[in-house]
This record gives C-alpha cells, structure tokens and sequence, in this order.
C-alpha cells in the first residue's frame, strides 16, 4: 500500500514538474474606447501577476490610431490567474489632474481560448472593446507613474 502511494505521489510531481517546464504563449488583444472612441495611442503593459513580489513585464506598448492593441509572449508556470493587462488613461480626469495624472485601470480577462501543440500550449484571450466613460471613474487615479509611462 505504501509503494502505490508513493508511486502516486511521484507520478503526481513529475507531471507536475513537466507542465511548468512547457512554456506557453499567451496573446491577448482588444480595443479601448472611451464614450464609443476610439482611446489611441494609451500605455497599456501584459504582466505576469507574481504575489508578494513586483509583476514581471511580459510586453508594453501602445493602442493604434484606432484604439486596438495586440500582445504576445511566451511563460513559463502559466495558471490563468498571474497574468494580467494594465492600462493608463484620461478618459475621466478632471482640471487640475487632467495635465498630470493618468487613471489606471486593470480589465478582467475572459476566459482564454487553449489550443495545445507537442511541446507548448497557445492561450488567447479577446477583450473584444474595452469601454471607459467619462461619466465614472474607470480605474485609480495614478500620478506616481508618469514618468515610467514614456520611458
């Protein structure tokens, strides 16, 4: 009885082990728009959520002219809860904030579309349209990131 436990614990952690060695790419798009407009050219980053510990950028860059961003990257120890997509905008900001702060917001991802292919698995995540107004704030005001946003 002792063996058969201990052959299913060792099964157990060597599956374990060979899943966290696959990497994964995951790819996430969408388009932002604030009262139906098209937010263009905003910050937004695809970080790996790490508790306790500052997120790991995966990828960075800015929406198009017409609000729409396309992320890519390969990780390792991919569960569906560590990654996350951040963005910086003023669809809300009011006077004196206006010139010098930025609202982040973090949008909840969808559940991803899993395709698996020998030796990695592809995860999708569509946003589809990410909808701020200026009628409610979307996201915390963030005046202390303004410097890293054009970096």
């Amino acid at each position: 009885m002792k063996s058969k436990i201990i052959i299913l614990l060792s099964l157990c952690y060597i599956l374990t082990f060979v899943n966290c060695t696959t990497p994964t790419r995951v790819t996430v798009r969408g388009r932002v728009t604030c009262d139906g407009k098209p937010l263009k050219f905003i910050f937004i980053k695809l970080v790996e959520f790490i508790e306790h510990a500052r997120d790991r950028v995966l990828e960075e860059g800015y929406t198009t002219s017409k609000g729409a961003f396309y992320f890519q990257d390969e990780m390792q120890n991919f569960t569906g809860y560590n990654i996350k997509v951040k963005l910086w905008h003023k669809c809300y900001n009011k006077q004196f904030f206006e010139k010098r702060c930025y609202y982040k917001f973090t949008p909840d991802l969808p559940f991803g579309k899993i395709t698996q292919k020998p030796g990695k698995d592809l995860i999708y995540f569509d946003l589809k349209e990410i909808k701020l107004s200026t009628k409610g704030r979307s996201g915390e005001r963030d005046c202390s990131n303004i410097g890293n946003l054009f970096s």
